[in-house]
């Protein structure tokens, strides 16, 4: 039931589509994750962990669908697969964890709604701002832990530069952030929220 709310925001837009010039759009995206180094720490620290390294970058893609439902405004219903991040160190048996090298990762997706505003610059070029709503779904794991999925909803917003190739095609170079992604440190029993940047790439299809 969580996701009813994405589903309704996305119906409501089809009668304005349908009663203007509008059209609807499908595409994907991919690209580079950003996580905060600081919350890839956090979810194996005990205080006695040492030696730590962390991939704080993954690739990300997501599936898109779209609506225009004014000269200049869209919306658009989307899931991210957000990336899978992984944090290892060793710790010295003093605290929580036993004497041995430890190992966290942190699978990130999400289903987005977004509203977008868009101006051109030019004759096939265009500026666009978005803002909008996620819900996520975080998947923490830790060694000698059990798994830990926490949702949580949260806002998300960006930029980016659009080129329009035809009436049927266009690319975008695209800047995404998302604020507060809820998951669990599962050795503390602990909730925790995190800050992730994300740069793509976006093809999309007009119909």
């Amino acid at each position: 039931m969580k996701q009813l709310w994405f589903v309704l925001s996305w119906f409501c837009l089809v009668p304005q589509v349908m009663a203007s010039d509008g059209f609807f759009y499908a595409g994907a995206a991919l690209g580079d994750s950003v996580l905060d180094s600081g919350e890839l720490t956090n979810l194996i620290h005990d205080g006695s962990i040492s030696g730590v390294s962390y991939d704080k970058s993954d690739i990300s893609y997501e599936l898109i669908l779209g609506a225009r439902f004014h000269q200049n405004l869209y919306g658009e219903v989307s899931y991210a697969k957000l990336g899978d991040f992984k944090v290892d160190g060793r710790s010295d048996g003093s605290v929580i964890h036993a004497a041995q090298s430890i190992t966290g990762t942190l699978d990130i997706n999400a289903l987005k709604l977004a509203l977008i505003a868009n101006k051109h610059i030019g004759r096939a070029t265009h500026l666009y701002l978005r803002g909008g709503l996620y819900q996520s779904w975080a998947e923490s794991q830790v060694t000698s832990q059990s798994s830990d999925t926490q949702s949580g909803n949260g806002i998300h917003y960006g930029l980016g530069l659009g080129y329009i190739f035809s009436s049927r095609w266009q690319v975008q170079l695209d800047w995404s952030r998302y604020r507060d992604i809820d998951y669990t440190i599962p050795h503390a029993a602990q909730n925790a929220s995190a800050v992730m940047d994300t740069f793509s790439v976006r093809w999309l299809r007009m119909f």
